[in-house]
């Protein structure tokens, strides 16, 4: 089976590195999001149109696949199965973009703009319930992707472009429920970032709340997420 695994905003193809290389049986295509990691110049004005359609060109001579996606990556898996659901058998979203209420807006904009460990520390903090898992290697990393030529400036692009991405992905949710595609949302009852909007996910398939876990599940509840995704795509 085959899955694609879409990462968050500020990540890259390696936040799946725990994720898709420990489910077995699964031919795993985990890209950086046009904007991010090592597709930092694949990026026009950083819509959700621009973004999906990056996307569509990496991937659209790949065989029906399952969708993967985490927060923003979530939020453009919703757009690639409203936009063509026969190329896709199902969806597994863990807190994405377009299903959830509020969206702190501010943090998400300020990232670009880091440039202090304490604030960097401060900002991946906020991500986990359990603090103890952001390693000062983490800090540096998130760091020093930040310092790659044109990565600070295509990051305040996109940031600034999620209220709207928000509003545009929620219009879209009428198609994706038509489509009959298996969905299957995840989220951390400690998400500081957005609380699910469970009218919404009550149309396209079902909740699973993972109590003290906060935005990054896959990260945080490692073992517990990969069980999730693997029963759906394998």
């Amino acid at each position: 089976m085959r899955a694609i695994f879409l990462h968050a905003f500020g990540a890259s193809r390696l936040t799946w590195a725990g994720t898709a290389s420990a489910i077995r049986g699964v031919d795993a295509i985990a890209p950086d999001l046009p904007g991010h990691g090592n597709s930092i110049g694949d990026l026009g004005d950083g819509s959700l149109e621009d973004m999906t359609s990056r996307l569509t060109a990496r991937i659209e001579n790949e065989p029906p696949a399952w969708l993967v996606g985490h927060s923003l990556g979530g939020g453009l898996a919703l757009k690639l199965a409203a936009e063509a659901p026969e190329r896709f058998r199902g969806l597994v979203l863990l807190a994405p973009i377009g299903l959830g209420r509020g969206l702190d807006r501010i943090s998400l904009t300020s990232y670009s703009g880091l440039r202090d460990k304490d604030e960097m520390r401060r900002f991946l903090e906020g991500l986990v319930a359990n603090k103890g898992l952001i390693a000062p290697m983490f800090v540096d990393t998130a760091l020093e992707h930040l310092e790659r030529d044109g990565a600070r400036d295509a990051l305040a692009k996109i940031a600034n472009q999620f209220p709207k991405m928000k509003a545009e992905i929620s219009a879209l949710l009428p198609r994706v429920a038509e489509s009959g595609l298996d969905i299957t949302v995840i989220w951390g009852t400690e998400d500081n970032i957005a609380s699910p909007d469970l009218e919404k996910i009550e149309k396209l398939g079902s909740l699973v709340e993972l109590p003290g876990i906060g935005h990054i599940a896959h990260i945080e509840a490692q073992k517990q997420v990969n069980a999730l995704i693997a029963d759906k795509v394998t």
